[in-house]
């Protein structure tokens, strides 16, 4: 007979890498395994974790090692397969497994046993009538290509590349048709939820509740109970937001990320991964294909399709029958610009839009009324004492914020340094926008839309709604404005500055700004008429915005990587940016220092760049001073290897944090 193990490997929650054993005792032998969740001491705390594997013996000396207290799950939470892809997820983005084991689990489930009852989980496979699709050459080429990957059960990454309006979601919707009928699984993953309800309607009228959802929006026990449908085998098809890829399937055939190049795929916190390559390395693992979509995909997958790494369908043009504005640029560089928000072009569109009943959009990233505060006598500026960042006066209470921790103070009446009375503001931000246009087009109605406007979830959907019914003239809004909208009486936006976005300091600005302001024009598309947008800047010649006058991602492309190849930016490289954080900037210094001296000191420097340590971008955040250590390498592989000696027996110090971001977006 074979002997029951003794010894569980236990991993938690916990920022390090180390797999913990513990007697499993006889009480609970025939329920401890692997994929289950148990209770156990951990020094003065008793913690939730997994069991990862069991042993019949231990190196522990039988003193030490303490004993499992209780086994939570009747049946394992996580299969070999998310055992394996989380396992995966700890090397490529050098975190501890126990945080990305437990970042593929209901939150719910991460303190113990969750409540609430579960949902009834539904089998049968509802079929409706399906409308007629036709598709054209493209669309068949791109279909044949999916289903015969599906067919042969080979996993691959294919590129669905073309404008919008192409046809690009009937055909990945056509494969996700083609995968359930080959009884297997499939995801959908969007960058926004409010992005899917389109294609959730469309797959609830064909499969009815065998379409789950999972998003950051829904409360954790509605999240646990979808979660545990899904893993019962009640659903056929899960759509969801980043964190959906690790939605428990069992027989996953198909996974499909739209709008791939979207920045929501990143997770900021820890786990630091991209949902995109998460995805890839499931599928390998599951012999299932990944499906790509975007118009303007990232420099990084695009030039993985022509190298033929992954495989590309080209949609060339659109099947909607709508049509792509005519964009102008203005150089707002002359001098009799300098004092005015709106170009006399942007502000004649605006009367000629107005006089035809028609409704114009405003975008300007940035909130606020102004962008700093100083005294014109000493030049002292007003600064956050958490961040040491320019605080952003808000015009609506009158209250100078900091956007990072949320600081906020009364502006004072004279100069804490040389004590005058000239407070003066300075910098453009969006609230300033709408006193300018209340200003000039008096009478006119505005709606204002950004993140300080917005505190629940109905206050987008009611703002939105309202504008679309017509009791608004203007829209004007900040980045939450390139969500899907469709307001057929919008022929007019104005760009007030394209220069907030590229004049970022980081290498991606310019991607970001043409892929920004695409999906503005494209979204402005959707309205079939005769469209305009108007693009004020400094920099008219500049390569991002001369492609989206064209609407062209290729000489978009071309111009970009010549850029990156010339200083080895990615696609040619992979980055990995260290963050020291701790209140003692001495401290913090001192330990950066000592870090950079042992990665220096790591033998096979091949291949292999670092950077630093420098302050970043933003030097304090939240009380914390920060420093900043870059790692560049031409394969990832390299880097995770290094990162690893680098990091063995270094200790930073009790007060100080370190977070290491692999492939990060943004590098300053």
């Amino acid at each position: 007979m074979p002997k029951t193990p003794k010894y569980a490997r236990v991993i938690f929650d916990l920022p390090f890498e180390r797999q913990f054993h513990y007697l499993i005792p006889e009480g609970l032998k025939g329920k401890a395994a692997v994929g289950k969740r148990v209770t156990a001491p951990f020094g003065k705390k008793i913690l939730p974790g997994f069991i990862v594997g069991v042993d019949e013996k231990t190196v522990i000396p039988q003193k030490k090692i303490k004993t499992v207290l209780e086994v939570l799950d009747d049946e394992p939470l996580v299969n070999q397969e998310m055992l394996r892809l989380t396992r995966w997820l700890s090397g490529y983005y050098f975190c501890p497994w126990g945080k990305a084991l437990f970042e593929a689990v209901p939150a719910a489930v991460k303190q113990g046993k969750p409540k609430g009852k579960e949902k009834k989980v539904f089998s049968s496979l509802i079929k409706a009538a399906k409308s007629k699709f036709i598709p054209t050459k493209e669309q068949s080429q791109a279909l044949r290509l999916i289903t015969n990957y599906l067919e042969k059960g080979a996993s691959d990454v294919i590129l669905l590349f073309g404008k919008e309006g192409s046809g690009k979601a009937e055909v990945y919707l056509q494969g996700i048709d083609f995968c359930l009928q080959m009884g297997k699984q499939a995801i959908i993953l969007v960058p926004e939820i409010s992005k899917a309800e389109p294609v959730i309607k469309r797959l609830s009228r064909q499969y009815g509740r065998e379409v789950g959802i999972l998003h950051s929006r829904l409360s954790r026990r509605k999240h646990y109970a979808e979660w545990q449908r899904i893993k019962k085998g009640g659903v056929k098809i899960v759509v969801g937001t980043r964190a959906a890829i690790f939605a428990p399937f069992k027989n996953l055939g198909l996974i499909v990320l739209t709008d791939e190049h979207d920045s929501s795929y990143k997770e900021e916190g820890v786990p630091r991964y991209h949902a995109r390559e998460v995805a890839v390395e499931r599928a390998r693992l599951n012999k299932a294909l990944v499906i790509l979509t975007s118009a303007t995909p990232s420099l990084e997958t695009f030039y993985r399709a022509e190298r033929k790494k992954i495989k590309m369908a080209v949609f060339s043009e659109r099947v909607d029958r709508n049509f792509f504005p005519e964009v102008e640029i203005v150089d707002i560089s002359q001098e009799k610009f300098s004092r005015r928000i709106l170009s006399p072009l942007l502000e004649e569109a605006i009367r000629e839009k107005l006089r035809n009943k028609e409704q114009v959009i405003l975008f300007f990233n940035r909130r606020g009324f102004a962008t700093s505060l100083s005294c014109r006598q000493c030049g002292f500026v007003i600064r956050c004492p958490n961040c040491n960042l320019p605080l952003v006066f808000h015009q609506a209470d009158k209250m100078a914020r900091c956007h990072y921790c949320g600081h906020r103070q009364l502006v004072p009446s004279v100069c804490p340094r040389c004590f005058s009375s000239y407070i003066r503001y300075f910098g453009l931000g969006i609230e300033k926008v709408e006193e300018a246009v209340n200003k000039i087009f008096r009478g006119s109605r505005v709606i204002k839309i950004d993140s300080e406007t917005l505190h629940r979830k109905k206050d987008y959907q009611n703002l939105l709604k309202s504008f679309r019914d017509g009791d608004g003239d203007f829209l004007i809004g900040t980045q939450v404005l390139t969500k899907i909208w469709d307001f057929p009486k919008v022929t007019l936006v104005g760009i007030i500055s394209a220069d907030v976005i590229l004049n970022l300091p980081d290498f991606r600005s310019g991607e970001r700004t043409f892929q920004l302001l695409s999906q503005l024009a494209n979204q402005l598309a959707k309205g079939r008429k005769r469209t305009k947008m108007i693009i004020q800047t400094l920099h008219p010649d500049h390569s991002s915005l001369r492609a989206v006058k064209k609407d062209d991602f290729r000489s978009f492309y071309q111009e970009e990587i010549k850029f990156r190849r010339e200083l080895n930016y990615p696609p040619f490289s992979h980055f990995a940016n260290i963050i020291l954080r701790g209140k003692d900037e001495a401290a913090v210094k001192k330990a950066s220092q000592r870090l950079f001296s042992k990665l220096r000191g790591v033998k096979d420097q091949k291949g292999l760049e670092i950077l630093g340590p420098v302050s970043p971008a933003y030097a304090k955040m939240k009380g914390k001073s920060r420093r900043l250590i870059i790692l560049k390498a031409r394969e990832v592989k390299k880097l995770q290897s290094f990162l690893t000696a680098g990091f063995k027996r270094f200790s930073p110090g009790s007060d100080i944090n370190i977070s290491v971001d692999v492939d990060p977006l943004r590098v300053l």
